[in-house]
């Protein structure tokens, strides 16, 4: 039997008005993504992901490292649910629609700025719980 698959949607809108249209980027978490927290990406698409997400660009190797798994989330407030009807016009992006989003805004002294506002859809039994939360991790040098 095919285990259920609880799915979380990410809508990051980003610091620009670029963002604030249909241009937001929703992306998957799967279960088991709390556990995965770090992965390495480069400019050519090898080795992308569809749980880890933006932190630190290394200019010299156009690296880009993403360290922004479930657990580094915090909800600030008490959530809402929203309809089927809400969830199905959400527009399913890639991480490399992320990765470009983000590599073309990127301020080296506003790395906390990168995203405005964050929000996880879980979806439980047929119902959809969306959250507004704030980022709680630490960016890391490599």
């Amino acid at each position: 039997m095919i285990e259920k698959w609880i799915i979380m949607l990410v809508l990051f809108c980003f610091a620009t008005g670029y963002a604030q249209n249909d241009k937001d980027v929703y992306l998957l978490f799967k279960e088991g993504a709390r556990s995965i927290c770090r992965h390495s990406m480069f400019k050519d698409g090898r080795e992308k992901t569809e749980i880890d997400f933006i932190c630190k660009k290394r200019n010299s190797e156009g690296k880009v490292w993403f360290i922004m798994c479930l657990r580094n989330f915090e909800a600030i407030d008490n959530g809402e649910t929203i309809t089927v009807e809400e969830f199905q016009k959400l527009k399913i992006g890639t991480i490399d629609d992320l990765m470009r989003k983000a590599e073309s805004d990127w301020q080296v002294t506003h790395k906390g700025n990168i995203f405005k506002d964050i929000y996880i859809i879980e979806e439980n039994e047929g119902k959809y719980n969306k959250f507004k939360v704030k980022w709680i991790g630490v960016y890391e040098d490599e």
